[in-house]
Formats: structure tokens, C-alpha cells, sequence
């Protein structure tokens, strides 16, 4: 079963649900992704701002994540030039 929109809204602190209309809404590429990292923590702001999980797809857009997802690639291409993995 699907959940609407209002009802998901309701569920979010009041604190963050302009945030969250504004992404549904397409208005910014931003909130969309400042929203969905609120969600993935569970609405906890400072949370947002402690993520490491490289793995997810928005981590490297996050301004937060953009030097340490930029020198996790560096690494990355260092290890391969260097003839490790």
C-alpha cells in the first residue's frame, strides 16, 4: 500500500516540511537532496552533516561530502596508478 504525500508530510517535523514540499514540488535540486538525507537520518540535522555512507548515490552531490567524497576518489585513482585495487 502506497502512502500519500499529505499523509508522509504529517509524519515529518514541522521544522522540515517546507523542505520536504519544496523537493516533491521539483523547486530545487537541493532540498530534494538535503530532504531525502533528513529522511535517510530519520530527520536529525546534525546527523545529516556526520554522514559517511559513500556508498549512497546522493553523498557525492552533498556540500557537506564534497571534499571527502572528491579525496575518497583521488584516493582511489592513487591506489590504481600505484598498481594496488
Amino acid at each position: 500500500m502506497m502512502i500519500s504525500i499529505e499523509d508522509y508530510l504529517a509524519g515529518i517535523p514541522k521544522r522540515y516540511q517546507g523542505i520536504y514540499q519544496k523537493a516533491m514540488q521539483g523547486q530545487s535540486k537541493k532540498a530534494a537532496i538535503y530532504a531525502k538525507c533528513l529522511d535517510c537520518v530519520n530527520w536529525q540535522r546534525k546527523e545529516v552533516a556526520l554522514c559517511v555512507v559513500n556508498t549512497c548515490p546522493l553523498y557525492p552531490y552533498r556540500k557537506t561530502a564534497a571534499n571527502s567524497a572528491r579525496a575518497l576518489l583521488e584516493g582511489t585513482a592513487e591506489r590504481k596508478t600505484a598498481g594496488g585495487r
